[in-house]
């Protein structure tokens, strides 16, 4: 039917979500950007954290002042540029990750950005969602989640949730916490955060 809905393969709603995520870590959203802001999240589950994160997102794409909004979300970002850097919570290190893109010869695509900032990390995983298509691949998402971007982007989530000062970086943050655990849980993976 022409007026149906366009469903979207779990995987690429997946990797949507790892791309949204890196490009709002690797700058800050500006007044343009605010003003087409979607009041709505693309991916729903059962979570807290997704009920949570529409209700913040609702919130800002409503603002009237989206200049003080811009304001705001830039303060956080320079606030949370430290945390960005996902070897900042000591569960990988900027070595280890430089030689897992070099063994999959893997470019990273924010080149400014160190190996380990969560930018370059999410779009990696984005990569890797897209071409999940046979046990291989599949084995590589696994280990990529488990031992690189779990527990450290569950813990960057719930710091924005809970620190960040605008309803922008506040939904960021439960939807990547919602996010993460949707995976988890999809997945089977034995990896704990919380």
């Amino acid at each position: 039917m022409e007026n149906e809905p366009k469903q979207i393969k779990m995987s690429e709603a997946l990797a949507l979500g790892a791309l949204v995520f890196a490009k709002n870590f690797s700058a800050p959203a500006g007044e343009k950007e605010l003003e087409n802001l979607a009041p709505n999240w693309f991916i729903k589950t059962e979570n807290p954290e997704n009920e949570r994160g529409a209700a913040l997102l609702k919130t800002a794409a409503e603002a009237k002042d989206k200049a003080a909004l811009a304001a705001a979300i830039k303060a956080d970002f320079e606030a949370f540029a430290p945390k960005f850097e996902l070897d900042s919570y000591g569960y990988i290190g900027e070595k280890k990750v430089e030689a897992f893109y070099e063994k999959i010869k893997f470019k990273k695509p924010f080149a400014t950005l160190r190996a380990s900032h969560a930018s370059n990390m999410l779009a990696l995983l984005a990569v890797i969602f897209r071409q999940d298509k046979d046990e291989a691949t599949h084995n590589a998402l696994g280990m990529w989640l488990a031992d690189f971007v779990l527990p450290s982007a569950f813990l960057l989530a719930r710091d924005l949730a809970k620190d960040a000062k605008s309803e922008y970086y506040m939904a960021l943050g439960e939807f990547m916490a919602d996010y993460f655990k949707h995976i988890k849980s999809a997945l089977g993976l034995r990896a704990e955060f919380e």
